[in-house]
């Protein structure tokens, strides 16, 4: 039987939310597969990607395998590396090793592949791949308004009202408010002339993930969760950003950046970051992730707790990536940002 490596086209979406679906034995109502969602993931106009996102592996009776593209791009002391973040990889059990043949032929079209988290299975095939290690995601959580997230929480067992004494005490936590000169200016998007203010050359001390502004405004557009985007300044002096996704009762802090090395200034982001997202009266946790030092130390100052660690892996066949410098991913550099189990909406 032959198979066919095929970019999917626009048309073909159904066929691929109806195989991702299956593969995931997901809830249709999920939003990482409502048309929309789908549709923007990986059909829409893309600053660094042309064309389809979607990749197949089938014949003319079926999709046999599905891996998206997620376009990362990191910045090292030497070069910019151009990599992906394969998401909603599928193969159908019906055809042993097609997922791992579609996972090479993406490979192929790229320097590096990046792997954030991923099932048990995943975990333990990646290294079989030649994925190394790189790191762990850091996934923090700050409990804002228990009762709410109780109410909101879809089904109780007998440790339910125990969370909850557990999350009203941790709600009343102080912690250290940012300096007052610090502050943070929502905008509806990123104008070009911010360029140089919040996008400026990544420190050395770690290996970054390239930002445009064509591309945060790219996230902005997505239709999972609601988007919201943030100056940080210190007095009229702009210091960086952030980026607020408001899914359900959880607000994630999607990526940050503060254009210093200094640890007060990153605590003073990530502080301001979470007093915003509390503002929201939706907001009953809010959740942040981190896998360099300075960004987890500023959220555990402004009152985070860490709740999960998933691994960093990556699959870099000409040692682009020093492994001397530590990556910095935030969860904008794949689906993370957005995709929620709403039978687990929470944290704590």
């Amino acid at each position: 039987m032959a198979f066919e490596f095929l970019q999917a086209q626009a048309s073909e979406w159904a066929a691929v939310r109806q195989f991702l679906i299956a593969s995931f034995n997901a809830n249709a109502e999920t939003s990482a597969f409502r048309p929309e969602v789908l549709q923007w993931k990986y059909f829409s106009p893309h600053p660094e990607w042309k064309d389809s996102r979607s990749f197949l592996i089938g014949n003319s009776a079926a999709i046999l395998a599905h891996g998206g593209v997620w376009p990362v791009c990191f910045i090292t002391p030497a070069a910019e590396i151009k990599a992906i973040n394969l998401i909603d990889w599928a193969a159908s059990p019906s055809v042993p090793g097609i997922g791992v043949l579609l996972l090479r032929k993406v490979a192929a079209m790229t320097d590096a592949m990046l792997a954030i988290g991923g099932s048990e299975h995943t975990q333990q095939i990646l290294p079989k791949l030649g994925y190394q290690r790189r790191g762990e995601l850091r996934w923090y959580a700050k409990v804002i308004r228990p009762w709410q997230q109780y109410q909101t929480t879809p089904s109780h067992n007998w440790k339910a009202p125990l969370r909850l004494c557990r999350n009203v005490m941790w709600s009343k936590q102080v912690v250290q408010r940012p300096p007052r000169r610090w502050r943070a200016e929502k905008v509806a998007a990123f104008a070009t002339s911010m360029e140089d203010a919040i996008i400026r050359p990544r420190t050395t001390s770690f290996i970054s993930c390239r930002r445009t502004i064509s591309g945060l405004n790219h996230l902005l557009q997505c239709p999972a969760g609601r988007f919201s985007a943030f100056l940080l300044l210190e007095g009229e002096c702009v210091r960086g950003y952030f980026l607020i996704c408001q899914v359900g009762g959880q607000a994630r802090v999607a990526d940050i950046w503060v254009n210093e090395a200094q640890p007060e200034s990153w605590h003073a982001a990530c502080s301001l970051a979470a007093a915003t997202a509390a503002e929201d009266p939706a907001t009953c946790e809010i959740v942040a992730a981190s896998s360099i030092d300075v960004s987890s130390e500023g959220f555990v100052r402004a009152g985070f707790r860490l709740r999960r660690r998933d691994p960093l892996n990556c699959y870099d066949p000409h040692a682009c990536l020093d492994s001397a410098h530590p990556l910095n991913v935030n969860l904008v550099d794949g689906d993370l940002c957005f995709l929620n189990d709403p039978s687990f909406p929470y944290l704590t």
